[in-house]
């Protein structure tokens, strides 16, 4: 039982260890202003204190393609270390950066998420 309760402690020191001092950027498919900006500014203010090591949290407007510069953006050039999150069109992510010779994004290591104006969702 000692066990048990020593490694999920050596976990969640890695991953604070890993995540403090970093920067943490949450990429929006989407120009500043509008619903999926707003909404993900808003959860971007509170989520550095829910991941341990308290990254610095820094969202960023990547607008164009109705967001899929985005989703590519993650696929293929977005660093596939945790440092990066991507708030794309729902449809985006099973459509267009999914095809049958390519894998889903989040085996790749990149982080995906959907905002809408009711929620986000990972």
């Amino acid at each position: 039982m000692t066990a048990l309760v020593f490694n999920g402690a050596v976990h969640a020191d890695a991953v604070a260890d890993f995540y403090k001092g970093k920067t943490l950027r949450i990429l929006i498919g989407y120009g500043a202003g509008g619903g999926y900006d707003t909404t993900t500014r808003m959860f971007a203010k509170h989520l550095s204190r829910h991941i341990p090591g308290n990254p610095t949290i820094v969202p960023q407007n990547m607008p164009g393609a109705g967001s899929m510069k985005v989703a590519n953006f993650l696929y293929n050039a977005a660093p596939k270390d945790g440092t990066s999150i991507g708030v794309f069109a729902r449809s985006s992510r099973c459509s267009a950066t999914r095809t049958r010779s390519s894998p889903p994004p989040a085996s790749n290591g990149s982080a995906a998420c959907t905002a809408t104006p009711q929620a986000v969702r990972c």
